[in-house]
């Protein structure tokens, strides 16, 4: 452990001491200050400990919980990570329909239509023209004969360069 994380345990540790101090202090006035408001027959005595008291519990609660920041951090973590890992299980065949779902009914449209690159008419899925505006919808690979879309550089199949 190095020199600095050194001088980070020791602070903590005079944190949670200093803060569970002056809670304590701060409770045993407020309860006197408190206590001797319902003791008393008349005008209580010790009410005045309950006026810094009650700050003094608040302030020793807000430096112990800093103090302690890590360590319910961890005991956080670790009682959540399992509750996000039984969700993430339970929701998993879920998600898994919903895109298989998604993926069926993409591939569905692709193969339904087909869409002209010029002006963006839905054709049939066989159609080599575009009954719109009668583009070609499809280009021929002069090496190996393949239909490819309209708008590609190379051929899907042999990887070999389309003509203009």
């Amino acid at each position: 452990m190095d020199e600095k994380q050194k001088k980070h345990n020791k602070t903590k540790l005079i944190l949670k001491i200093v803060g569970i101090v002056v809670a304590v202090a701060g409770l045993a006035l407020a309860a006197t200050g408190i206590g001797s408001t319902f003791a008393s027959d008349g005008f209580p005595e010790l009410f005045w400990m309950a006026i810094p008291g009650l700050p003094m519990l608040g302030i020793g609660l807000m430096i112990t919980l800093a103090a302690f920041r890590r360590e319910i951090a961890s005991y956080s973590a670790r009682e959540a990570a399992p509750v996000v890992n039984e969700m993430s299980e339970a929701v998993s065949p879920a998600i898994q329909t919903v895109a298989k779902a998604a993926k069926e009914g993409l591939t569905q449209t692709e193969k339904a239509s087909a869409v002209c690159p010029a002006c963006g008419a839905r054709n049939d899925a066989d159609a080599k023209f575009c009954d719109n505006c009668g583009k070609a919808l499809k280009k021929e690979c002069p090496a190996c004969g393949t239909q490819n879309d309209v708008d590609a550089k190379f051929c899907d199949n042999c990887g070999g360069p389309l003509s203009e």
